[in-house]
């Protein structure tokens, strides 16, 4: 079994000066050097770090060429994550004896990775290969791995992509720590998490929010209660259409692992008091940085439960519906596979609004440094190879998340700066081999067509080239709602509500299509001479022959009548004025007829139905160009009875 990346150089030193054996004998000339060593072992074996390097430097300080305290000073401080320190400490110890510990020469050629030394990493690696390789062949899976990564970094350097990488204003990026940027898909609303003091050196993690005017951020501020508590709220994510918030919340009452993940839902401009979203995603183990589909459909995150290719593997989750609160329920979790997942770590997921593109963090395939950012893409049911996203995206240090906007080329990261390390969040223009496909989105309100009043009512959006997909959502209490759209598709769109005539639209989105759609729908009370268009239901060019894309608006009307059980109507046929009177009258009662029978054969009473054509006497629009045409070609009922 390969050994797993992040654990190896632990398992490394231990070999060397086996440290849970508090009695085993040292080699010094100093009897206070080796009573130092014995204190750090006991420290480090109770993680006390500070005081571990107290007793090393004071044991060192006492014989210089201690080799052993060298090598758990080093082992320190590649737990403390100080690469620097880490590789300077080898050196001292490989300067005593180079054949003492020879898998040390594995162990600073990472550290040299972190530092951004390939040249001197890969040094390292050839040299431990030709000279140790058959004897330590068991840990030939790393040496391939810091091998794989060097020689990656060193082309990536000789090849850089080309960003412009620019840090978001002031009110944004403060002193303070921000990270896990994400957006809702029309830009407006910006949400980050953002790290807090609490006072006697502590802090908190919580979701701060601001809208955005223009592409200016507006001052942010807080969640707040009861999504802000006093645990930590970490990698954050809005939903697309911003109805949902997801986030990590870590050893809580209601937990079931050490962090979980959990979700609150917008309800009438407040957000609800957060869920766990229960043993079915969460596990005893490590659930993290959750995120959405577009479509509300997928639920993606990190773990590291058993059963997976590695430490921690990516899984997806497919919505099964909804609680009574609004939250979604979702189906039994699913390892994306060993085309995303190896036997390292993957992390981050995120999934653009495209549907397909899903970039990610992971410390196992060739990159810049311990953690890289990657991309792949879901092509005829399964995840495309993932492609690092290059130098200087991914650079020494570790790159651990990305979001990118609904243009598919709008990236988002956070970064350390300055002396304090602090995280900052920037962004830039993706290389064309990084970015996604282009996603736009339909904005809309419904009413009441009399009294304009808004009104909740249940959404249908359907790819008409995915018939059976239909995306549903439901306009909250001011009527409004917010679907994204992939670029280069035709949607149909149905708004429904009980005792409301339902209205149908549809949209073609062209390839480079961005700009959204902001429609206004008036929905009219069922009662007598209420009409809708039928406008998703489609025949072959002059025939009456209905295509089956129409079948979804059609079972729409079929269930309208079931609901209102007294109601009669009349199917009607019309068309433009192209052709002969004769020809479009006879035309249009045939249309007429093919939706009476799908109806009727849909277990509709016939003594409900009347159908009739029109031909070109009852034209809503001008006959003068394609556009008016299309409106005039129209199949339409209308309540004759109630």
């Amino acid at each position: 079994m390969a050994l797993k990346p992040r654990y190896l150089l632990l398992l490394l030193f231990f070999i060397s000066i086996r440290l849970y054996s508090v009695s085993q004998e040292v080699i010094t000339r100093s009897w206070r050097a080796g009573q130092a060593f014995k204190q750090a072992k006991e420290h480090y074996n109770l993680r006390v770090y500070n005081l571990a390097i107290e007793s090393l430097q004071e044991a060192i300080y006492r014989d210089p060429e201690f080799i052993d305290a060298h090598f758990l000073l080093a082992q320190i401080y590649y737990e403390i994550d100080s690469a620097n320190l880490l590789v300077e400490q080898l050196n001292r110890a490989l300067s005593i004896d180079p054949e003492y510990f020879p898998p040390a020469y594995i162990n600073r050629a990472e550290g040299y990775i972190r530092l951004g030394k390939y040249d001197e990493s890969l040094e390292d690696i050839i040299f431990f290969e030709k000279k140790y390789g058959v004897e330590y062949e068991r840990f030939k899976p790393y040496v391939d791995l810091i091998k794989s990564k060097a020689e990656f970094a060193v082309e990536a350097l000789k090849n850089p992509v080309s960003i412009d990488l620019k840090s978001l204003p002031s009110n944004i990026n403060t002193y303070r720590d921000e990270y896990w940027p994400s957006f809702t898909v029309d830009n407006k609303q910006f949400f980050y998490t953002l790290k807090v003091e609490m006072g006697y050196n502590r802090f908190n993690e919580e979701i701060w929010t601001c809208d955005l005017t223009d592409g200016i951020y507006n001052d942010p501020k807080p969640v707040g209660y009861p999504v802000n508590t006093e645990f930590n709220e970490g990698a954050s994510f809005v939903s697309p259409d911003g109805r949902y918030i997801l986030f990590t919340g870590c050893n809580r009452n209601d937990g079931f692992g050490s962090c979980d993940i959990y979700m609150t839902v917008l309800n009438d401009g407040e957000w609800l008091k957060p869920k766990n979203l229960g043993p079915v995603v969460n596990s005893r183990h490590w659930e993290s940085r959750p995120v959405i589909s577009s479509d509300g459909t997928q639920l993606y995150f990190a773990s590291n439960r058993p059963g997976g290719f590695g430490k921690s593997d990516i899984y997806r989750c497919d919505l099964k519906g909804y609680d009574k609160d609004g939250f979604p329920v979702w189906g039994k979790p699913v390892n994306l596979g060993p085309n995303i997942n190896t036997e390292g770590d993957e992390m981050s997921p995120f999934i653009h609004p495209d549907n397909v593109t899903l970039y990610f963090s992971s410390n196992y395939y060739p990159g810049m440094g311990r953690f890289d950012l990657y991309k792949s893409e879901f092509v005829e049911g399964k995840w495309t190879k993932p492609v690092n996203l290059g130098y200087p995206i991914n650079t020494h240090g570790d790159e651990i998340g990305i979001f990118v906007q609904a243009d598919g080329k709008t990236a988002f990261i956070d970064k350390e700066v300055g002396d304090r390390r602090q995280q900052d969040i920037f962004y830039f223009e993706l290389p064309e081999p990084a970015q996604a496909g282009m996603v736009t989105y339909v904005k809309g309100k419904v009413i009441d067509k009399e009294t304009k009043k808004a009104l909740s009512a249940v959404i249908d959006m359907n790819d008409f080239d995915l018939p059976d997909s239909i995306l549903t959502v439901t306009s909250n209490s001011n009527g409004e709602f917010l679907i994204a759209l992939v670029a280069g598709k035709k949607y149909g769109l149905t708004v429904d509500r009980e005792s409301y005539m339902f209205y149908s639209g549809h949209f073609v989105v062209e390839k480079k299509d961005i700009e959204a759609y902001e429609i206004l729908v008036e929905l009219e009370p069922i009662k007598i001479g209420s009409k809708t268009i039928l406008n998703n239901v489609f025949y072959k060019t002059d025939s009456y022959e209905l295509s089956p894309v129409s079948k979804t608006e059609l079972n729409k009307v079929v269930r309208l009548l079931k609901q209102n059980p007294t109601v009669k109507v009349e199917i009607s046929g019309h068309t433009d004025n192209v052709g002969t009177e004769v020809y479009n009258q006879k035309l249009s009662e045939n249309r007429a007829k093919s939706v009476y029978q799908y109806i009727s054969e849909a277990g509709i009473s016939e003594d409900r139905l009347s159908f009739k054509g029109y031909g070109q006497k009852r034209n809503i629009a001008s006959n003068a160009d394609e556009h008016g045409r299309a409106k005039n070609r129209r199949t339409e009922i209308e309540i004759v009875e109630k």
